[in-house]
C-alpha cells in the first residue's frame, strides 16, 4: 500500500522473518559465534534465553543458513508432543520413511542413525524452539537420547531455543540433570535506542531507500513503547509507516509514533517485575553451567558466572519485593470499604483484561441494526430494499438456496478458512460485552474433520426481516499483511460502504493464542487497522468505521492444533445500518 509512496522495492517490517532483512547487532553476533562454536566442537546441550520479539527465531533460521553440509539439521517447531509423536516427528525430520510403534523401535534406528552419520563424518543437531513449552517427562526422554554417543564424542547436539521462563523450568529440582549437562548457555537481550536506530536504517535500506523516514525523536518514541524488542519495534514501525501514507507525510516524527502507539493500544514499556525473581534462578544456574562467550577468539576459554556478583542486586530485589506486597496488601483489605465508585475503578484495575462495553462486536448498539448481504436475492420488497445489491458484494452465489456465503475461503497458506458458525445474538437496546466464546473439547480427528469442512451457514433472521452476515479476512500466521484476493473483496466493500453511506461497519481483529496476551491484542488490532486504513485511503468515512482488536478471543476452531490456529488469525467485518 505505502511502497511507492517512500520509493520502496519491499515492506521493511514484516514480523515474519525474512533472511534477506537479517541485521545482527553486537549481542547477536556474539550469540551467533558462540552457539555455533558450540555446534560445531560437539558441546551436546546448548541453551539459547530471551523474551519474546528478542529475535530468537531470526537468530536461529541464519545460524541454520550457515551450517556447511556436514551439519545435518532438524528443527521441532512445537514441543508440546506426546513422547511417542516427538520420537516419529524428530525421526521423519532426520528422513525416516516409516511411523514407530514404540520407544524401542525408535531408538533402534535412531541409533544407527546417529552412527551412521558419524562413521560419514557429519554432525547431527536437533534444535527444539518454543522450549519452554516443554513438559517434565518429555525433557527427560531427551536428556536420555543424549546418552547415545562415542566414548570420544557426542554424536548428537540438542539446541534449546525457549523463552526466559525455560530458565525457571530447569532449576526445578527433578531437572538438575539435565540443568548440569547444559554446556552453553546465552541470553539475548532487547535493544538499546542505539541499536532500533541501526536496526531500522538497515531494514529500510534493504527496503530499497537510502532516506531515513524516521525521525531521531520518533525512534526515541519507539524505543519508549517497544522495549527494545525488535517484534515490537517492526509492527510500530509498519504502522507508523502506514499512518504516514494516509497522512501524506514522507517523514515519520514522533507525534505520528504516538498516535501509532494509542491506535495499537501500546503502553510506554515498563520492565516486568518477575524478571527479578527469574535473575535467581538464572544467576545460580550460571554458578553450575559455564559461559564460552568469546568463542571465536579463544574457543577454550570458559567464563564461569559467579552468583556473588548479584547479591547486591538480589538485596535491593527482595526489599523492593516486601514493600510491594505491603502496598498491595493495604489495598487489597481495604477495597471492600470503598465507595462504590472507587470500588469500581479498583476492580478496573484489578481486572485489566476485562472487556469494557465499549467493545462490543456482535451485539447491536442502540440505534442500530445487524443487516445481511445475501448471495442470492428474491424480488425486493420495500422493507427488504435495505439490504445491498449482492451482485457487488459477494464473489460467488447459490441461486437455489439463498445462503450467505463467505467471500474469502482460502487463506494464503491455502487452507480452507471457511466457517459453520458464525456468532448471531439477539439485538438489545444496551450496549453488551462480547461473549469469549471458547471451542468446546472434542477428539483430534472431529476437530480436524469440522475444520477442513467449514461452510458459512444461512444466516438467521432477526428483528423485523433484519439478518447478521461478517466477512472474514484471513492471516497467516506472524503475518501484517492480506492478500491480493483480499484486496479485491475489500474494494467491494469500500463501493457498498460509499454507496450506502447509513451502513457502517465493525473492524474486529483476532488472533490464535499463541504468544502473551498483551501481543495478541496489539497483533489483532494492527490487522484490524490494516483493513481501516485501506478502506478509509479509498474514500469511506471514518464515522463508518469501528475498530476492535480482541487477541485470541472467541476462537474459531481449537488453539491445540495448527487447522485450528489457522482458523483463528483473521479480521471480522461486521456491518450494521443505523435505525431511522
Amino acid at each position: 500500500m505505502y511502497l511507492s509512496h517512500y520509493h520502496l522495492t519491499y515492506k521493511p517490517f514484516q514480523i515474519s522473518s525474512d533472511p534477506k532483512f537479517l541485521w545482527l547487532g553486537e549481542k547477536h553476533k556474539e550469540a551467533f559465534a558462540v552457539l555455533k562454536y558450540g555446534i560445531l566442537d560437539n558441546k551436546g546441550f546448548l541453551l539459547l534465553t530471551g523474551d519474546v520479539g528478542t529475535g530468537k527465531t531470526t537468530l536461529i533460521n541464519a545460524l541454520v543458513n550457515s551450517m556447511e553440509s556436514d551439519v545435518i539439521v532438524a528443527t521441532v517447531p512445537d514441543p508440546d508432543l506426546s513422547i511417542l509423536d516427538f520420537f516419529n516427528y524428530i525421526a521423519s525430520a532426520f528422513g525416516a520413511d516409516k511411523w514407530f510403534q514404540s520407544k524401542g523401535e525408535f531408538l533402534q534406528f535412531f541409533q544407527g542413525f546417529l552412527n551412521t552419520a558419524y562413521r560419514n563424518g557429519k554432525k547431527v543437531l536437533l534444535i527444539i524452539d518454543e522450549a519452554q513449552r516443554l513438559k517434565y517427562e518429555l525433557l527427560e526422554e531427551i536428556r536420555v537420547l543424549s546418552n547415545i554417543e562415542k566414548q570420544s564424542t557426542k554424536l548428537l547436539n540438542i539446541f534449546f531455543v525457549g523463552q526466559d521462563e525455560f530458565n525457571g523450568l530447569l532449576w526445578e529440582d527433578r531437572n538438575r540433570a539435565l540443568r548440569q549437562r547444559i554446556t552453553l548457555n546465552y541470553q539475548v537481550s532487547a535493544l538499546n535506542q542505539e541499536e532500533i536506530h541501526s536496526y531500522i536504517t538497515h531494514r529500510l535500506k534493504v527496503a530499497g531507500t537510502e532516506e531515513m523516514i524516521f525521525t531521531s525523536d520518533a525512534i526515541q518514541e519507539i524505543m519508549r513503547y517497544s522495549g527494545g524488542f525488535p517484534r515490537m519495534v517492526n509492527i510500530i514501525c509498519d504502522h507508523a509507516l502506514l499512518t504516514g501514507f494516509v497522512k501524506e507525510k514522507r517523514k515519520i516524527d514522533q507525534k505520528i509514533i504516538r498516535e501509532c502507539a494509542g491506535d495499537l493500544r501500546i503502553p510506554k514499556y515498563i520492565p516486568r517485575i518477575d524478571k527479578i525473581a527469574e535473575e535467581i534462578p538464572n544467576s545460580k544456574m550460571q554458578s553450575e553451567v559455564f559461559f564460552e562467550r568469546n568463542a571465536v577468539d579463544s574457543p577454550s576459554a570458559h567464563v564461569y558466572q559467579n552468583i556473588s556478583a548479584n547479591r547486591s542486586i538480589l538485596k535491593a530485589s527482595i526489599i523492593f519485593l516486601f514493600i510491594l506486597f505491603i502496598i498491595v496488601g493495604y489495598f487489597i483489605y481495604h477495597s471492600s470499604t470503598l465507595p462504590d465508585q472507587i470500588q469500581q475503578q479498583w476492580n478496573q484495575l484489578t481486572n485489566p483484561h476485562k472487556q469494557s462495553p465499549s467493545m462490543d462486536t456482535g451485539i447491536e448498539q442502540p440505534g442500530e441494526s445487524v443487516i445481511e448481504i445475501p448471495i442470492h436475492r428474491p424480488k425486493k420488497s420495500e422493507k427488504e430494499s435495505l439490504l445491498l445489491d449482492d451482485e457487488v458484494f459477494s464473489n460467488s452465489r447459490s441461486s437455489e438456496t439463498g445462503q450467505a456465503v463467505k467471500m474469502n475461503s482460502v487463506s494464503q497458506d491455502g487452507y480452507s478458512t471457511t466457517e459453520n458458525h458464525a456468532r448471531k445474538s439477539t439485538l438489545g437496546n444496551e450496549d453488551k460485552v462480547p461473549e469469549m466464546e471458547e471451542s468446546s473439547a472434542s477428539t483430534e480427528g472431529q476437530n480436524r474433520s469440522e475444520l477442513e469442512e467449514r461452510q458459512f451457514s444461512p444466516a438467521a433472521e432477526i428483528k423485523g426481516n433484519q439478518t447478521i452476515d461478517k466477512l472474514i479476512i484471513p492471516f497467516p500466521h506472524n503475518s501484517n499483511s492480506f492478500s491480493q484476493q483480499d484486496r479485491k473483496e475489500l474494494e467491494k466493500v469500500t463501493q457498498i460502504l460509499l454507496q450506502n453511506p447509513a451502513l457502517s461497519v465493525k473492524i474486529i481483529g483476532y488472533t490464535d493464542s499463541s504468544g502473551p496476551d498483551d501481543y495478541n491484542r496489539s497483533l489483532s488490532l494492527l490487522r484490524a487497522q490494516m483493513v481501516t486504513d485501506f478502506l478509509m485511503k479509498n474514500g469511506v468515512d471514518s464515522r463508518q468505521i469501528t475498530t476492535y482488536g480482541l487477541g485470541a478471543a472467541s476462537p474459531l476452531g481449537t488453539n491445540d492444533f495448527p487447522e485450528g490456529r489457522r482458523l483463528n488469525r483473521r479480521v471480522e467485518l461486521v456491518f450494521t445500518e443505523k435505525r431511522k
